[in-house]
């Protein structure tokens, strides 16, 4: 992979940043204001005329995803991006002739101690681990790797980069199997001891490629953060605009609350 013009990190990570563009919203992450949000996004899109029956089911299959990476792991920011796009021509679909372009952005992290590995965290040691065959979600969730774990170099360092469908299984009206483009970024740090994972993901397979150009432009604005270093509020630590938007800065201290 090409090489990018790496940061030096600190010693002892204590916050991420990574710039979201303005078109996406950033999740309240207590269980409560979260299920309340995705509540409202449900009865917005419930008053949308336009938006397909097809779109609402897609929205749920990405709050479904979002809500099981959130509980899973020490997720610290979330945010969606949620647009209505035209579809098929008026008349095609009762429920509506738009459809949904959705996909969701989170940071989270892995210890070593986490994984039982005797290995200290590193781009080679996490690429070796991710070759081998992606296991099955525990509620029967196929994983397949759509391109092999690749080392990548990016502004914060180098890192591992995964790109995976995950196929549910079948839904129990429309018997049809569900499936979300993955892609994630897990970035060493503090000495091999920890990794900051980047994970985006999308309903919309057909804008997978594409989609995926955006989330290398954010990934590109990722930023580490500790001890007396400043937290620079430029989008992008290489000097590039990068994904347009404001840097979000994470407390790793507190999984609970974060700061902007």
């Amino acid at each position: 992979a090409r090489r990018g013009r790496a940061m030096i990190a600190p010693e002892l990570v204590d916050t991420f940043g990574i710039a979201i563009p303005p078109e996406w919203v950033r999740l309240p992450l207590e269980p409560h204001h979260f299920e309340r949000f995705v509540s409202q996004q449900r009865q917005r899109m419930a008053d949308e005329s336009t938006l397909s029956k097809t779109a609402q089911r897609q929205f749920e299959l990405v709050v479904r995803q979002l809500r099981n990476d959130c509980q899973r792991t020490s997720v610290t920011l979330a945010a969606t991006l949620i647009a209505a796009v035209e579809a098929e021509p008026p008349g095609h679909d009762r429920g509506g002739n738009s459809a949904l372009l959705s996909a969701t952005c989170t940071l989270s992290s892995l210890s070593r101690q986490s994984l039982g590995s005797d290995l200290p965290l590193t781009a080679n040691t996490i690429a070796a681990a991710m070759s081998r065959r992606p296991p099955a979600d525990g509620d029967g969730t196929e994983i397949i790797d759509l391109d092999p774990p690749a080392l990548v170099d990016i502004p914060a360092g180098r890192a591992v980069r995964l790109v995976r469908l995950h196929t549910f299984p079948p839904d129990p009206l429309t018997r049809q199997r569900p499936a979300i483009f993955v892609q994630h970024v897990l970035v060493p740090y503090d000495a091999g001891q920890r990794a900051a994972v980047i994970t985006f993901s999308s309903s919309n397979l057909e804008l997978a490629r594409p989609l995926s150009e955006l989330f290398q432009a954010m990934v590109a604005t990722f930023r580490l953060f500790g001890g007396a270093m400043p937290t620079d509020p430029r989008a992008s630590p290489s000097g590039s605009d990068g994904a347009s938007g404001a840097l979000l800065a994470v407390t790793m201290a507190d999984h609970t609350s974060a700061s902007s």
